[in-house]
């Protein structure tokens, strides 16, 4: 299935669910909300966005927690999915998206190297159950190049999020 058919896909599930969506973004720049609001008709799904590239900004926009930054790290999928939850919650969104990563070129240390980027995505259901799903890319393009294979994982993240019917969705990447 190429990009643009997963991405289609997305829009499309999201519009038959009547879900909303809202990203929390760090590494990939508001891209993910970019992707999901550029057709006509995106104000039925997309809430809105919240770039927070900076660690603080993840604690105060996003609320995640400065404990989990410190014992997790940054670049964590426990840091992407509370992003992905953070995002949903104060935009008022059904689903959640999170990003963080090292895009590139710099920015690496010995355990978490340049191209390693996280997604999360977290989906409010019916009567207050939730799902969430995460997962750590290790890519090695360069910083334009890893943005978009990020952006492009989290479509297929999303879209497997709220397709399957249990809290192991699958990525096919």
């Amino acid at each position: 299935m190429g990009q643009e058919s997963v991405l289609q896909r997305l829009r499309e599930e999201l519009e038959r669910q009547q879900l909303t969506v809202a990203t929390g973004e760090s590494c990939t720049l508001g891209r993910v909300a970019a992707s999901l609001g550029t057709p006509a008709g995106a104000s039925g799904w997309l809430r809105g966005g919240i770039l927070a590239y900076h660690p603080e900004l993840k604690v105060s926009l996003l609320g995640v927690p400065e404990r989990l930054i410190a014992e997790r790290h940054v670049v964590s999928e426990e840091v992407a999915r509370a992003m992905a939850r953070g995002a949903a919650e104060r935009l008022g969104a059904d689903l959640g998206l999170g990003t963080t990563g090292l895009a590139g070129p710099t920015g690496a240390d010995e355990t978490h190297p340049v191209g390693m980027i996280c997604l999360g995505a977290w989906l409010r259901r019916p009567k207050g159950s939730s799902r969430e799903v995460s997962l750590c890319l290790h890519l090695d393009g360069d910083r334009t190049a890893n943005i978009e294979a990020a952006v492009e994982a989290m479509h297929q993240l999303a879209y497997s999020l709220i397709t399957s019917d249990t809290s192991d969705a699958t990525i096919y990447y």
